[in-house]
């Protein structure tokens, strides 16, 4: 019934993806069944299968938040116990079959963001990632209004469309457009026939179907896919469109995710997220996963650069983190709580980057 509504049957179809995460996903089973019962439920159930892994668990008092631990409370009864993986950089849904396989066997239904390895090149060496968010808004409209069974479809995108991003996608080293700075350039909508804006209005035009999810979902990003979660929940405008995606998400779970802001051009979008006067951790509940275990000290060149890459002073030896993103870095998500792991990676083999079953577990 519901793959029959017009939002979903004009659109085509395609397996939905994921990658293990056995550990997490029973975390995210809890956060997402808990319903407003506070943190405590949740930090019951992740403390205990955290010692089970030599993880720990802080809570936003451990920061002295009070206001992430008010909005612990504001998961409705109504939300959706429904996830969306938004993957981290140059990888793609199919990484992530085994994360969402283990979701959805737990009872939490999950789906990946219809994003492939390629759809990142426009936006490397610090250019904007609206080719990015605009994939992330179309899966929680998708899911919103078709359901978590219903297959994800793959945006129209043409190699035509792949080009002009390419070319036309502002910011980063080479000042696309003038500047470096997302709020200093001009608008440019991302190419794409669902990302133009008629599209999006005959989205947002078509009547909710019965029997839809719920308001709100839970977003998971890893890695680079965590901090432009943030930008998809803030209510500034980025680059000429301001998402705010907190009005269909009600938390965000960030893995490795790079928060701090450091000295690369690559960070212009993290600093551009940290002038917001109201941290996403006031919008939504924000859980920051990090992990710990490969010291800069006794790491490989390539883990201590990365470590500096994302903001470590390259003298600290004592830097820890998870082969690429630094604890610290991991777990400055403003008033969000933090959960540390000991010995997961950011990706199996170095220099490979991205999602694992080792870092979800």
């Amino acid at each position: 019934a519901q793959m029959s509504h017009p939002a979903c049957s004009s659109l085509g179809c395609r397996r939905p993806h994921g990658f293990a995460a056995a550990l997490l996903a029973a975390w995210l089973a809890t956060l997402l069944c808990c319903h407003g019962a506070g943190r405590s439920s949740f930090a019951a159930a992740a403390g205990t299968a955290a010692a089970a892994r030599g993880g720990r668990l802080r809570g936003p008092t451990a920061r002295g938040s009070s206001g992430a631990e008010r909005r612990c409370d504001a998961v409705l009864s109504g939300d959706a116990q429904v996830a969306i993986v938004v993957p981290g950089l140059l990888y793609g849904a199919s990484a992530f079959d085994e994360l969402c396989a283990d979701m959805t066997a737990r009872g939490i239904p999950t789906v990946v963001a219809p994003i492939e390895w390629w759809h990142w090149i426009p936006c490397l060496g610090g250019r904007g990632v609206r080719p990015i968010l605009e994939r992330i808004d179309f899966a929680v409209e998708h899911v919103l209004r078709c359901g978590p069974a219903a297959p994800m479809p793959m945006p129209s995108y043409t190699l035509g469309d792949f080009i002009a991003d390419f070319m036309q996608n502002p910011g980063g080293a080479l000042k696309v457009g003038g500047s470096d700075d997302p709020d200093a350039v001009a608008p440019v909508e991302p190419s794409g026939a669902d990302f133009s804006e008629a599209a999006r209005d005959a989205r947002a035009r078509a009547p909710m179907p019965a029997g839809s999810p719920g308001p709100r979902v839970v977003l998971v990003g890893h890695s680079a896919g965590g901090w432009i979660s943030r930008i998809f929940l803030s209510e500034r405008s980025y680059i000429g469109r301001a998402y705010a995606g907190a009005e269909r998400v009600h938390s965000l779970v960030t893995l490795g995710s790079p928060h701090a802001p450091a000295p690369g051009v690559a960070f212009k979008n993290v600093v551009w997220l940290d002038r917001d006067t109201e941290p996403v951790a006031r919008l939504v509940r924000c859980i920051a996963v990090g992990s710990t275990g490969l010291r800069a000290s006794e790491s490989s060149d390539f883990t201590r650069n990365a470590y500096v890459f994302c903001g470590a002073d390259k003298g600290d030896g004592g830097v820890d983190g998870d082969g690429v993103t630094p604890l610290f870095s991991a777990h400055a998500l403003k008033d969000a709580e933090v959960i540390a792991l000991d010995g997961v990676t950011h990706a199996p083999s170095y220099p490979a980057l991205g999602p694992t079953a080792e870092l979800a577990r």
